[in-house]
């Protein structure tokens, strides 16, 4: 989890690796804390045999390099 929830947001002692999970646990206050997320969409649009591909601005000139259509997710975004 890299340096995410290296102590304990209610006591403030140093959490340990969960047994199981991919979390910290803090053995005082017995709290579980997981890394937070962050949720992308990714689409592949077609139209019969054609696809709508990205490519970024910042490529340089010459260079192959398309991509499908993502993005992260934002939170007022229903998924529905």
């Amino acid at each position: 989890m890299g340096t995410t929830h290296r102590y304990c947001g209610s006591c403030g002692k140093p959490t340990v690796a969960h047994a199981a999970d991919r979390a910290r646990d803090c053995p005082e206050c017995r709290l579980t804390f997981y890394p937070r997320i962050s949720p992308v969409v990714m689409a592949l649009v077609t139209r019969g045999r054609q696809l709508l591909l990205t490519r970024k601005p910042g490529y340089a000139p010459g260079a192959i390099r398309w991509s499908r259509v993502s993005s992260r997710r934002e939170r007022r975004w229903s998924m529905r």
